[in-house]
């Protein structure tokens, strides 16, 4: 069975180790990252940016729902891997990979931010979580994908910026994420460092939805200019890094998607943002990018072709030496052994000063471009900043939200916030110089004595500026919380005895619902006992008949002579008549049986209405504590956020005109701003001062461990020397075997790429 060219290549590169040909520390650990690379079966794309890159909205964009934190300084502190599945299993879980190895598995969605943002209260995230794979569908392809979301090439977390350049390492692709201003000058060096173990890159220019074509920056001329950028003075020198951009707007994509977050969107609106953002065709682009790659299996070639570059470095360093041998070896013949390795010491001891001028030099003159190029990404940082948040104050067209958004906490957390992010780039772009000026150092030692090996005692321990928080850009808002924190607990007591109550009343008209169910059953049962007795009566009599008998006058007729004397005449006659009498006394009984129920039923109706009322009266009640409590939670939710100033203010301005007073504040604001960042003693300021002191006092550092490494190793070496008389041509032939080794192993490899 034909065996594919990652087991190849590893196969190789592993007979290579174990000639223990690989030397050199730096580039042994690059290597076993390729072997790494090369032995990882899924497709993993690492998600790059720095701040204002929009970062963590894009992958809510991906994941379509506003789930990763963004744009507070409760940010993501651990590396989120994001798994594709099928979209019959998507059922939006996450697991959680411990540092002591535990592992928790399948934990609902909505709990992620627990896990992953510097703010959780359940766990130390940087400290103890590992990493959080989150399980969902994004692409249609039958292949393991992931999405590695690291804490961001300025990141606030401690203990990640190595992990973050190790996920970039081990990546198969690089998804860089740009800020809306585009690619800088700090970027740019980053790329180039990228690209020598990123051979894909998909540059993602974000934020399209805030350029503006009557502005003269369309969304298509910015990607034209990036692009420009990154031929010309990026990849002008590095024909085999395959790349492409993309610009996208992250936010309408979220918007667009997250209905349940987003709710005050119409389906036309979404679908509109939807279209606007672009975002289907990132998407698209990015499976295109998946599939190139595994038909072409451009993944394993450029693992290969990093892995190729390493034994390159690794062959001069070979050749540099086996000349050094050469050299060796022919003043050794003309002058006898002994006298040769005489003068090889004589030789060393008269370069020390010079190797070791040479290293202080380099890492002056290192420490020196370090210290402007911190200095210069400072300014641009703030400059950026600043432009962002005179943009925000120029969007805000209300009284009302421009007063909310300076004097009730808005541009103040912002400003709080941002400056601290600034300042843990700083920090990133610091240990990342400090870095490599160490390991250039290291490898100055290696050139100068001849040395294989220089070890280092212990690993690079990152340097910090600023170990908590930056000052809040409104000083006094401290003090207000803490005159404001008695009159909030008294306000939290209130709402518990609320509560408290609440719940009392609550369970008194459970008891009176019982109460009035039993009532309104006996209600029933009183009615049902009176239908009963007169159903019991029977139907009422129907009238009767009854026949009388009556005297009555009858005239005698006639003239009426007979009449007048005799009177009239008397006559009795038959009547019939109706008779109630049955009836009248049926209805007496009945009217008898409807009153005692009637007094009944109406007392039971007077308790059913007084027990409704007295529910009504308690839901009204409770309603209006309920009320209350809302009311209480929203003034305790102020308080924490107030400034005196606004007050003051709306007092003073109330009678300005609302345009002219909307400018004064904007204009109150953007020169606060400024005073607060690039003034004397402002933050521009005090940052370069802390990056001077950082620098200086680590770059001195450096140059003291760096000498102390010298000196070790230069005693070392004049050591081996002393020794090396007896076994020199062994040593010549293991470095032959060496180069030998190596120049295979590079063969190899380029037969498969």
């Amino acid at each position: 069975m034909k065996k594919d060219i990652a087991t190849l290549a590893i196969a190789e590169l592993q007979k290579l180790k174990e000639k223990n040909v690989i030397q050199n520390s730096i580039l042994s650990d690059e290597l076993d990252n390729v072997i790494n690379r090369l032995n990882d079966k899924s497709f993993r794309l690492a998600v790059v940016g720095e701040f204002s890159s929009g970062k963590s909205t894009f992958l809510n964009a991906v994941l379509k729902k506003d789930l990763l934190k963004h744009g507070t300084v409760e940010t993501t502190a651990t590396l989120t891997q994001i798994d594709n599945i099928s979209s019959d299993e998507d059922d939006q879980t996450f697991d959680v990979l411990y540092v002591d190895g535990r592992k928790e598995a399948n934990i609902p969605i909505e709990r992620l931010e627990d896990y992953t943002s510097t703010s959780s209260k359940i766990v130390s995230v940087a400290d103890e979580v590992k990493k959080v794979i989150l399980k969902t569908h994004i692409f249609d392809v039958d292949y393991p994908i992931s999405l590695i979301d690291t804490p961001g090439l300025n990141g606030i977390a401690d203990n990640h910026r190595e992990k973050t350049i190790d996920e970039i390492k081990n990546a198969h692709a690089c998804i860089y994420l740009m800020q809306v201003r585009g690619i800088n000058k700090a970027d740019a060096e980053f790329i180039r460092y990228l690209c020598d173990y990123q051979k894909n890159i998909l540059f993602v220019q974000n934020f399209i939805d805030e350029l503006h074509e009557l502005e003269g920056e369309s969304p298509e001329q910015k990607i034209a200019a990036q692009r420009k950028i990154l031929e010309e003075d990026i990849f002008y020198d590095k024909p085999d890094v395959h790349y492409d951009i993309i610009g996208v707007s992250a936010r309408n994509a979220l918007i667009a998607q997250d209905k349940e977050t987003f709710s005050k969107y119409s389906d036309a609106e979404r679908a509109e943002l939807l279209a606007s953002s672009n975002f289907k065709n990132l998407i698209a682009k990015i499976q295109e990018l998946i599939t190139e790659n595994l038909t072409a299996k451009k993944q394993q070639k450029d693992a290969i072709r990093v892995a190729l570059r390493i034994l390159d470095q690794m062959h001069d360093i070979a050749n540099i030496q086996i000349e050094r041998q050469k050299q060796d070896d022919i003043e050794s013949g003309k002058q006898g052994k002994v006298r040769y390795y005489t003068l090889l010491e004589e030789r060393l001891q008269k370069n020390k000063e010079k190797y070791q001028k040479n290293i202080r030099n380099y890492i002056s003159v290192e420490t020196t471009e370090l210290h402007k190029i911190s200095n210069k990404k400072i300014e641009e940082d703030l400059e950026r900043f600043s432009e962002h948040i005179e943009d925000t104050l120029n969007k805000i067209k209300f009284i009302d939200e421009m007063e909310d958004f300076v004097y009730d906490g808005g541009m103040s957390r912002q400003i709080t916030s941002s400056v601290y992010e600034i300042t843990q780039g700083i920090n990133t772009l610091i240990n990342y110089g400090l870095e490599n000026i160490q390991d250039g150092a290291m490898l100055r030692i290696e050139e100068y004595l001849g040395s294989s090996k220089v070890s280092v005692n212990k690993k690079w321990n990152k340097v910090t500026i600023i170990e908590e928080g930056y000052r809040d850009f409104i000083t006094e808002r401290d003090k207000i919380i803490e005159l404001q924190e008695d009159e909030v607990k008294e306000l939290e007591k209130k709402k518990d005895e609320n509560s408290k109550k609440i719940s009392e009343l609550e369970r008194e008209n459970g008891d009176n619902f019982k109460l009035l169910n039993s009532v309104r059953l006996q209600l029933d049962n009183n009615e049902s006992e009176r239908s009963s007795e007169i159903r019991r009566l029977g139907s009422m009599p129907d009238v009767e008949k009854q026949t009388i008998y009556e005297d009555v006058e009858e005239y005698r007729g006639g003239l009426g002579i007979l009449d007048a004397v005799l009177g009239p005449k008397i006559v009795t006659k038959e009547r019939i008549v109706d008779d109630y009498s049955l009836q009248n006394k049926w209805k007496n009984k009945k009217n008898i049986i409807s009153e005692k129920y009637n007094n009944k039923a109406a007392d039971l109706k007077e308790n059913i209405d007084a027990l409704s009322s007295k529910i009504e009266f308690l839901n009204s009640r409770i309603k209006e504590l309920d009320e209350n409590n809302i009311e209480l939670r929203l003034r305790i939710s102020e308080q924490l956020d107030e400034i005196n100033m606004r007050q003051s203010l709306i007092e003073k301005e109330k009678n300005v005109a609302r345009l002219e007073y909307l400018r004064n504040l904007r204009k109150e604001a953007l020169k606060s701003l400024e005073n607060y960042l690039f003034e004397h003693s402002g933050v521009q300021s005090e940052l370069e001062e802390k990056v001077s002191k950082v620098i200086s006092r680590e770059g001195k550092q450096i140059e003291i461990r760096s000498i102390g490494l010298f000196e070790r190793n230069f005693r070392d070496r004049l050591e081996s020397i002393r020794n090396s008389i007896k076994d020199s041509t062994q040593d010549k032939d293991t470095l032959n075997i060496n180069r030998e080794a190596i120049e295979k192993t590079m063969k190899n490899l380029e037969k498969l790429v």
